[in-house]
């Protein structure tokens, strides 16, 4: 009424705005006019755009379903034509369709990997030059910054990665789409699901950025379950009609099933963070089995409860989302495969981020203990710490392994695994473990050092054939190897010095309270010297097919900065930023 008193609206132009969510722009947010200025944009070739808008629905919408696909297309179809005003408020939507096509770009599989990062960075400049942060609010501006934050994810940018997804959400807040009421009021089913997984999509990314730089989330538990998740229905079967009457019998659909998974997963990940890498985590005595495996105070859980629900949420899981179905020839059959292999590399890491801190306090306990006999008062608690770092070794086996059988033919393929930047990651994080495992006579008697030899040859040469896509993965590599030589051998020259020597707690486990997994402010010494030996000569220390090590000189200036007690290593990712 009072947009109708103010403005003139009429109350079919209002009804518009719930009709088209993606062009709904906030009354207050400022001089809303300046989506209908003139301005100048540039297409790629029609042949090139549509291969590019491919790729988006073929590869990332199935994963992250935030976009209307139906409207996006219907409104791609009339950019072509060139009708005059065709499209409402088109800078928003030139701007949201260079941002699919810089995604689209990195992972353009007919594109040559070393052109693909100059292609993106082409499109996205387009689309930042047509970006509206301040001025401007609007459903479809939430999803251009979700998009930019998963493009900046392939650029090993976390800065803007992660301003991008903080404006996403911020803008999402301010237009109400955290609020339960926003999307129940929404005129059809249709916006009222799309509403649910924009938001839902914040909530996804905040999680998911958190996770890889090792800050906290904006959004938290409580208010990330207010707003019911979407329903697992195929788009086309959203027909328009009231939001409250839900069409019978409506065919379910695999992406918006993989991605109610992917969000309930995503809801265990929060509470690993917020109990093992938060500031709140304190820890007192290296091996601390109240803090691990009892819960010691409301709202936080022990990693057999979060273990637990990660059991359940597997099980919940239909059959054709399960990694045990066989690829099929057609292309809903290798999509189901794709999505199904995906949800299991993100329960394993999610799996491997849960027991990661115990198996760092075991390895610096075992460190100090040395051969002493367990008392028998603790012996439970040890053999359960163990247990679980057994198992961390063999969740970073199992996560390599399937990226090593995962992998397309080409480095610049996809496969059936997720984004090439995802599966760095997940191979840092997973070599890492294998390096700690080997600090450990205890988890080597589960562990042969053959599975441990063989899972890290295959993370090494798969992120050697991710080399390509940018000098953050060389330089990811080279940490890993002069890790592989250098801890071991710190390891055994400080262990003959600690007998008697009583470990300082606070150093001990200062690596649990960085407040994250993976901090990119940790920079280790860049190597100097790196030779590239015979095979034979490192035949003993690396598998065969890893020839490059480090002379005796690239570890002189870690002897001096070298501490037992500090496995931040193992915590930790060497990001930019």
């Amino acid at each position: 009424m009072i947009q109708h008193k103010v403005s003139g609206a009429t109350p079919l132009d209002i009804q518009s705005l719930n009709q088209h969510p993606q062009r709904r722009c906030l009354p207050a947010s400022g001089n809303t006019n300046i989506t209908h200025k003139q301005f100048d944009y540039v297409l790629p070739p029609r042949r090139r755009a549509d291969t590019l808008i491919s790729v988006y629905w073929k590869y990332v919408h199935v994963l992250y379903p935030y976009l209307d696909k139906i409207q996006v297309q219907e409104d791609y179809e009339k950019l072509w034509k060139g009708d005059d005003g065709t499209i409402e408020d088109e800078r928003s939507y030139m701007c949201l369709l260079n941002t699919i096509f810089a995604l689209s770009s990195q992972l353009d599989e007919s594109t040559p990997v070393e052109e693909r990062e100059r292609f993106a960075h082409t499109y996205y400049t387009r689309a930042r030059n047509l970006l509206d942060i301040v001025e401007g609010g609007s459903v479809r501006s939430v999803q251009s910054f979700l998009l930019l934050g998963q493009y900046f994810q392939s650029t090993n940018e976390p800065h803007p990665c992660w301003m991008f997804v903080g404006l996403g959400i911020r803008t999402a807040q301010s237009l109400g789409l955290h609020l339960p009421e926003t999307s129940e009021r929404a005129a059809d089913i249709r916006t009222r699901e799309l509403l649910r997984r924009v938001w839902h999509g914040c909530i996804l990314m905040d999680r998911v950025v958190c996770m890889t730089y090792g800050r906290p989330c904006m959004i938290g538990p409580k208010a990330a379950v207010t707003v019911p998740l979407p329903l697992p229905i195929e788009e086309e079967e959203l027909m328009r009609g009231p939001a409250q009457e839900r069409p019978a019998q409506l065919q379910r659909s695999c992406v918006a099933e993989f991605y109610v998974h992917s969000l309930k997963l995503y809801a265990i990940l929060h509470d690993v963070l917020f109990n093992f890498y938060s500031v709140n985590f304190q820890q007192t005595r290296p091996l601390d089995a109240d803090k691990y495996f009892g819960s010691l105070s409301e709202g936080q859980s022990s990693v057999f409860e979060i273990e637990h629900r990660l059991f359940k949420w597997e099980n919940s899981i239909s059959d054709h989302l399960k990694v045990a179905s066989k690829p099929q020839a057609d292309e809903l059959g290798s999509q189901l495969y794709r999505q199904a292999v995906i949800l299991h590399q993100r329960q394993l890491h999610v799996r491997l981020l849960l027991l990661r801190p115990v198996l760092s306090s075991f390895i610096t306990t075992e460190f100090y203990n040395g051969d002493r006999s367990v008392p028998l008062a603790s012996e439970l608690s040890h053999r359960t710490f163990l247990q679980c770092a057994i198992v961390c070794v063999s969740v970073a086996l199992k996560a390599i392994d399937t990226i090593y059988q995962g992998r397309g033919h080409n480095a610049g393929d996809i496969g059936s695994l997720a984004a090439w930047w995802y599966n760095v990651l997940y191979l840092y994080t997973s070599a890492t473990v294998l390096i700690a495992a080997r600090l450990s006579s205890a988890i080597m008697v589960d562990v042969s050092e053959e599975l441990i030899l063989d899972g890290w040859r295959k993370a090494m040469e798969v992120l050697d054939w991710y080399n390509p896509f940018g000098a953050s993965i060389k330089r990811l590599t080279t940490t890993l190897r002069l890790l592989f030589d250098a801890v071991p051998q710190q390891y055994s020259r400080f262990k003959g010095n600690s007998r008697g020597f009583q470990p300082d707690t606070l150093s001990a486990t200062r690596n649990l309270d960085q407040g994250s997994p993976s901090m990119p402010p940790l920079r280790p010494p860049e190597p100097t010297n790196i030779v590239a030996m015979p095979v034979a000569e490192t035949a003993n220390t690396l598998p065969q097919d890893d020839t490059n090590t480090f002379s005796s000189e690239c570890f002189l200036d870690f002897d001096t900065v070298f501490d037992p007690n500090d496995l931040s290593w193992l915590m930790t990712i060497p990001l930019d930023g």
